[in-house]
């Protein structure tokens, strides 16, 4: 779905799914789509490297003031109103689906580049 300039509308199948619902259901609400599992930044780039076959040159360093400690989306109230099933519960389905995702995008735009 693109909006009139050509710049693309991001729903997940996940979001897709539950505003369906919602409206069959004639609910509203905020509710978050989290897999319950929040994971560090040094996991998401090993399991990155594992997915890739390539190392990531990471620079430790210390904390920056007001970075928060930990945070994580639980979809407690999602699945009190709506019986959904998650589709990728593992960071490397996760990732491969990301990547995917942006190879798709990469490839859409190179499309609406060469037609402009």
């Amino acid at each position: 779905m693109y909006t009139r300039l050509h710049t693309c509308i991001r729903f997940s199948k996940i979001h897709i799914k539950i505003l369906n619902q919602m409206h069959k259901k004639n609910i509203s609400g905020t509710l978050n789509c989290g897999y319950n599992k929040g994971y560090t930044v040094l996991e998401i780039i090993r399991a990155f490297e594992n997915f890739s076959k390539k190392k990531i040159k990471v620079n430790f360093c210390g904390r920056r003031e007001k970075d928060i400690s930990n945070i994580f989306s639980r979809s407690k109230a999602l699945q009190k109103v709506i019986s959904i099933k998650f589709d990728y519960k593992n960071l490397i389905d996760i990732i491969e689906t990301s990547v995917r995702w942006e190879k798709k995008i990469k490839k859409i735009k190179k499309t609406l580049n060469k037609k402009i």
